[in-house]
């Protein structure tokens, strides 16, 4: 999120009425204008672990007030209303003392109502010019007014409910005295606020969700960044809705949804460190012998659930050229065939597979078929060749081998899998003997002890 302080330097004329009822009451009413000038926009913002200091350039903008008081001998108590609405032009990020500066399209708006109540010291002389100076103490109403702005290709409404701030001021003019009853004045101010955060695109039961905070979970390889970002924040709202009606309506016991937390916390910061232990320590070579070793202790563990094959498969429009010169060579061992067949599938197969010497699921070849007019549930390829010549398409199949469902796997099949148990295996050992080395230097250096036996 973005956090801003305000400094506004005002000039405005206007007129003083004194006494505003009967002649010893000594109320007074003013009212001015003129123009505001936000010298500072200032603040920072926080993004991917880097803080940046944020400076706005701001547009100047009329601003008018109203006060109200009583005058006492030589000095002035008032309550005053003031109001401007700057809009903001560019800003600058800095960090490592360089600057990027950003123009803003659309310009946000501010509007900025404060309700102040004033000390005034007046210096009266012989002649019709009265100067003064005087202080402020009260509150700031910052409301940004509604935008659109565009993030990663997507329009989002940037909205907010406005904050109230403590606010101060330091004031400094002259009267010219009018009349009896009436003054004209023109006065200097400077104005601060106190810290406000802005760029809230949603807000549910009191919490605010900032612009910022979405912008930073777009993944980098998001393909439809609008439809992330809507979803992201819908998700935001729900959630929030839900816990809010399970704080109202859930017995919570507070303790233990903390311990809960709690734990969950220190289980995430151990698998992490442990995975942090793992990679830059564990050993992960695993040889074919280990493999190899595994598999043949094991072989009880890899049955086959369903038929595997190793086979080659054509599918050619029936008017493809060179049609008997295809059906003499699809199965041929021969490498000089092997080489005319790899060729004429690449011109002219609709799909194709030549890898016979590749265990297969027979799933895989029964996909490749559904989308087709052939159906392989009815037919029997162990150890056979098959031309299947539809309508419109030749298929040519031929299966080198086959095994069963309940089979046991070969052992090119399982590889991989055998590599990840001994590797977890490998991973679990490392971590235990971590653990053990851990304990007995804690128990060496006296940092444990254990009290119940």
């Amino acid at each position: 999120m973005k956090s801003f302080r305000t400094i506004i330097a005002g000039a405005s004329l206007g007129l003083l009425s004194l006494p505003l009822f009967a002649n010893e009451n000594n109320l007074y009413f003013s009212a001015g204008g003129g123009q505001g000038f936000v010298s500072e926009l200032s603040g920072d913002t926080t993004i991917s672990g880097t803080k940046y200091d944020l400076k706005a350039d701001m547009e100047s903008s009329f601003n008018y007030d109203f006060e109200i008081g009583k005058k006492i001998d030589k000095w002035r108590l008032g309550i005053s209303y003031a109001s401007q609405s700057p809009k903001q032009k560019n800003i600058t990020a800095t960090t490592g003392g360089v600057g990027v500066t950003a123009s803003i399209s659309p310009k946000p708006t501010y509007d900025v109502k404060s309700f102040m109540f004033n000390i005034y010291r007046d210096f009266p002389n012989d002649g019709k010019w009265t100067p003064y100076a005087g202080i402020g103490l009260g509150s700031s109403n910052i409301k940004m007014k509604t935008y659109t702005t565009t993030v990663a290709g997507t329009d989002i409404a940037v909205t907010d409910d406005g904050r109230d701030l403590f606010s101060w001021d330091i004031k400094g003019g002259v009267t010219y005295n009018l009349n009896e009853t009436t003054d004209i004045y023109g006065e200097v101010v400077y104005h601060q606020t106190g810290k406000f955060n802005e760029d809230i695109v949603a807000t549910a039961y009191g919490e605010d969700l900032f612009l910022s905070d979405v912008v930073k979970e777009i993944p980098l390889n998001t393909v439809d960044s609008s439809f992330f970002i809507k979803n992201f924040i819908d998700d935001w709202v729900s959630k929030r809705i839900l816990l809010h009606h399970a704080n109202i309506n859930l017995k919570i016991d507070q303790d233990e949804y903390d311990k809960k937390v709690n734990d969950y916390k220190n289980s995430l910061i151990i698998y992490n460190y442990e995975q942090q232990l793992v990679d830059q320590n564990l050993d992960t070579v695993i040889t074919f012998d280990q493999i190899q070793n595994y598999y043949i202790n094991n072989m009880e563990n890899f049955v086959l659930n369903q038929k595997i094959f190793k086979g080659r498969f054509i599918i050619v429009n029936k008017e493809a050229p060179k049609i008997d010169l295809l059906k003499k060579i699809y199965k041929s061992v021969n490498d000089k065939d092997k080489i005319i067949l790899e060729d004429y599938c690449k011109q002219f197969a609709i799909n194709y597979s030549l890898s016979d010497t590749v265990w297969q699921y027979f799933s895989s070849l029964s996909n490749v078929f559904s989308s087709t007019e052939v159906s392989l549930r009815n037919h029997s390829f162990k150890n056979k060749t098959n031309i299947i010549q539809t309508e419109d398409h030749l298929y040519l199949i031929y299966i080198k081998d086959f095994k069963s469902k309940g089979d046991i796997s070969p052992l090119s099949l399982e590889i991989s899998k055998i590599r990840n148990v001994l590797l977890n295996k490998k991973k679990i050992n490392y971590l235990e003997k971590l653990s053990r080395d851990f304990y007995n230097n804690s128990l060496a250096l006296d940092k444990i002890k254990i009290y119940y036996k």
